[in-house]
């Protein structure tokens, strides 16, 4: 794992070790085992996720994303999220292969949006014009059916992922109407 990858895990550890260390050493068995069960889920995700990913910056942003939507960064609450990463998508007989797809549904409101996340590595896009038209004409696809696209380059994900991530739940949270604590 490189460098920004163990920083994004350790702010997670960080973030949950008080309610970690009063887990295990409750006596409480049933906890124990919740807890056992959280664990090896989040453990079985990332790996999913770090199996998935295509190049380093994907894999360092889904765990950004993941770690901003399990510790709740942005306190929201009427919004349920679900991250689907390399998510294929037909649109008139073209397949679109997307970074990532986040669904979002507001329980309140019963909104519902879907925001495609891509993560720009130089490699393959903007260096040169081919490629700069491909991407714009994506874009507009996407667009014209519903999904709001919101893009990153690698520079900037590598330079500062939690940043990132965070703007990518803000987004979600003030574009579906959620109010920090749930207001």
């Amino acid at each position: 794992m490189n460098n920004v990858t163990n920083e994004v895990l350790q702010q997670t550890k960080e973030y949950v070790s008080p309610s970690i260390k009063k887990i295990l050493i409750s006596p409480n068995v049933r906890l124990r085992d919740m807890w056992d069960i959280a664990t090896t889920s989040f453990i079985s995700r990332i790996g999913n996720l770090i199996q998935k990913a295509e190049s380093p910056i994907e894999e360092v942003f889904g765990l950004c994303l993941y770690h901003m939507i399990d510790t709740n960064r942005c306190n929201f609450q009427n919004i349920i999220f679900d991250v689907i990463q390399q998510r294929d998508v037909g649109i008139d007989g073209k397949k679109y292969r997307l970074d990532y797809l986040i669904r979002a549904y507001n329980v309140n409101s019963k909104e519902f949006a879907q925001y495609v996340i891509e993560c720009d590595g130089h490699e393959f896009h903007e260096k040169t014009k081919d490629q700069a038209r491909r991407d714009k004409e994506r874009d507009r696809v996407l667009t014209r059916n519903g999904y709001k696209i919101l893009r990153f380059t690698g520079s900037e994900i590598i330079k500062d992922p939690l940043k990132y991530g965070l703007e990518v739940i803000e987004t979600v949270v003030k574009l579906l109407g959620d109010k920090p604590g749930g207001e």
